[in-house]
């Protein structure tokens, strides 16, 4: 469901650019930059939830794998008695849910794909003429006057006089020439991924109105009879186009695109306010982003060291690795300072990165591998280092399962994130990436590995239990 979350996020993000632009820039005259405004924080919104914040923290101690199994200690009979479950009918919310929102989705690309289709019959069909560098179309049985792309299209049955057509060609041309149309295409596509987002449709309902004080602006520049231009669209309200991707010369809002053209236009002092959109942009972006925890390390070599120095190392018990690979593996050699944290991460550090010594053999099957270490100081005040191994047998996956009982998570989708799987040897690291994986996602699990005997041979089972 991290992807719903996602959806949310960008949903109040949305919600809080909106909220700003009605308090500060609805009432400005500046159409051009309310127009990027809001173009801009719409797009911005998709990006503020998946931007990572770095936190940094003090270092924190060695996180061990501690699967302390023996072959002595640990015999558990194989049980042939078959394990009842219910089926967690909670699992199916998300699929439900993704389900729902694909359909809508799928719905609102539809309608977007006909209207444009709609609107390309129409050129198809129809007589086009060039005037004033713009391709006029005229339909013959159609009342309405409105724009698309780089096309005005001139309904043949209005009987109005040409200066008044004029007008008309005028407000539709800056349309055009303003590139509106790319505008609506971008926001009907935002609508259908955030179909259920209510905002969206409240953003592009301000940014039609900008297109059309844009408009209004650049026709009375050409003709300064307000009192004409207002009657005009008084007299074509009826007739409007039903496509939402198309700009219709009296269709948005005419109480108050009459009252802009009567307003006096915002001076260069009042474009100030634009500069609120930093501190939310700041804003969101504490709330929404997600931050990432960075430890501060430092390495030996960085800082002054202070111990015992290592006089030798030395391997007992190990029989599928020689002291040498061993040696190489844990990183130390004699000279050395010897830090017990650092010798136990070098031993068995929870890392995909850096390889540990018991990443050696349990990535290779071997879930009962253990090293002891025992540390003996020298009278030079130097110390010798003994690893006393034992690495067991190497242990087959025999049963893979993923349990939700609360319902958290889709388990086919945290199923993707799992490469462990039956009659594949045991492999630690495996288990610890799928981990960290999920953990990316929102998602948290504890793999639970439960080996059994069978016969001279070692099995195991292994849950992913979902957990808040």
């Amino acid at each position: 469901m991290s992807w719903f979350i996602y959806l949310l996020e960008v949903a109040c993000c949305h919600f809080l650019f909106w909220l700003v632009y009605r308090l500060f820039f609805q009432k400005l005259s500046s159409f051009q930059w309310s127009r990027v405004y809001l173009v801009a924080t719409v797009l911005v919104s998709f990006l503020i939830p998946v931007l990572e914040i770095p936190i940094y923290n003090a270092a924190a101690p060695a996180e061990l794998y501690t699967w302390d199994w023996s072959e002595s200690t640990n015999e558990v009979s194989h049980s042939s008695e078959s394990v009842e479950s219910s089926y967690n009918w909670f699992s199916l919310i998300p699929v439900v849910i993704f389900s729902i929102y694909l359909i809508g989705v799928l719905y609102f690309i539809i309608r977007i794909i006909l209207s444009i289709s709609k609107v390309l019959r129409l050129v198809r069909n129809n007589e086009v003429d060039m005037k004033s560098g713009v391709q006029l179309i005229y339909i013959p049985q159609s009342t309405r006057f409105f724009s698309f792309g780089k096309w005005i299209f001139v309904s043949c049955l209005q009987a109005i006089d040409e200066q008044s057509q004029a007008l008309i060609l005028s407000h539709e041309k800056a349309h055009v020439d303003h590139k509106h149309t790319y505008d609506l295409i971008l926001m009907e596509l935002v609508s259908a991924v955030c179909w259920f987002n209510p905002f969206i449709y409240f953003i592009k309902s301000d940014l039609r109105l900008i297109h059309e004080y844009q408009a209004d602006e650049a026709t009375m520049a050409i003709s300064h009879d307000v009192d004409q231009y207002s009657r005009l669209m008084l007299s074509l309200a009826c007739s409007s186009s039903s496509q939402g991707i198309t700009h219709s010369f009296s269709k948005q809002n005419l109480k108050k695109r009459i009252m802009m053209i009567n307003t006096q236009k915002s001076n260069a002092q009042s474009l100030w306010r634009y500069a609120l959109a930093l501190p939310v942009l700041l804003l969101a972006g504490l709330i929404f982003s997600s931050c990432t925890q960075e430890v501060e390390t430092m390495h030996a070599e960085e800082v002054s060291l202070s111990g015992p120095v290592i006089n030798s190392i030395k391997w007992e018990g190990n029989e599928l690795y020689s002291d040498a690979e061993l040696t190489a593996q844990l990183g130390l050699k004699p000279g050395d300072v010897y830090m017990e944290e650092d010798l136990n991460k070098r031993l068995a550090f929870v890392s995909l990165d850096d390889k540990d010594v018991a990443s050696l053999y349990m990535d290779l099957g071997y879930l009962f591998f253990r090293v002891e270490p025992e540390i003996k100081e020298l009278d030079n005040g130097m110390v010798a280092l003994t690893f006393d191994v034992y690495e067991g047998q190497d242990v087959y996956i025999n049963r893979v399962c993923t349990v939700d009982d609360q319902g958290l998570s889709d388990l086919n989708y945290v199923q993707s994130f799992i490469d462990v799987k039956p009659g594949d040897l045991f492999n630690r690291s495996k288990l610890i990436a799928a981990t960290l994986n999920l953990k990316n996602e929102g998602i948290n699990i504890v793999p639970t590995p439960t080996p059994y005997k069978d016969g001279e041979e070692w099995f195991v089972d292994i849950e992913f239990l979902v957990v808040e």
